[in-house]
C-alpha cells in the first residue's frame, strides 16, 4: 500500500485506446486487451483454442484484469453484470462487443478504485471494488507499469514485469 497520492495519470492513460480482445478466465473475472499488440512470450503460456491467436502469441500494450463486481449500461440500459452467471444468464455473449471500441472518456475514484469506462459507442463499464480484505479488485499493465487497486483503499504501483 502506498502513502503517495493515486496514479490517476497513469490510469488516464487508458483514454483512446482500442479494445482488441475480451478474455474470462474464472468468472466474474474479465480482462480487456487494449493498444498496440506486443509480441511476447507470456510467463503463463495461453494454450486454450477458445483464445483467438492473436491473444495467445501477444499482450496488449495496455491490459485491465478486473476482480470486482462489474456492469456493463448499454443505452441507460443494464446490459450485462458480473453476477448475471449465478442466475443461469451469460454475460459472455454480450462482452465481445467491446472489441473494437475506444475508450473515450473514464472517471476513477482512487484509491478506493471504483472506476468507469465510457466507450465511443457511449457503453459504460462501471467497475465496483468490493473486495475489502482478500484480493485485488482491478490490476492495471501499461507499457511502463502495473498498478494493484485493492484490496481496501490499498493500492500499488510498480515498474511492468510481464
Amino acid at each position: 500500500m502506498s502513502d503517495e497520492p493515486f496514479p490517476h495519470a497513469l490510469v488516464e492513460q487508458l483514454v483512446g485506446q482500442e479494445v482488441w480482445h475480451v478474455t474470462s478466465g474464472y468468472w466474474p473475472a474479465i480482462g480487456l486487451i487494449l493498444g498496440d499488440r506486443v509480441r511476447r512470450t507470456r510467463a503463463l503460456p495461453v494454450t486454450s483454442s477458445r483464445h483467438p491467436e492473436e491473444f495467445r502469441t501477444h499482450q496488449g500494450a495496455f491490459e485491465l484484469y478486473i476482480y470486482c463486481a462489474w456492469r456493463l449500461v448499454r443505452d441507460g440500459d443494464l446490459a450485462v453484470a458480473s453476477h448475471d452467471s449465478e442466475r443461469g444468464t451469460s454475460p459472455l455473449p454480450v462482452l465481445p462487443s467491446l472489441v473494437g471500441k475506444r475508450i473515450t472518456a473514464l472517471t476513477c475514484v482512487g484509491p478506493v478504485g471504483d472506476l468507469a469506462l465510457t466507450f465511443q459507442n457511449g457503453d459504460e463499464l462501471q467497475l465496483f471494488a468490493d473486495h475489502a480484505n482478500d484480493v485485488e479488485n482491478w490490476i492495471l499493465w501499461t507499457p511502463e507499469s502495473s498498478l494493484e487497486v485493492g484490496p481496501g483503499k490499498g493500492w500499488e504501483q510498480a515498474p511492468a514485469t510481464r
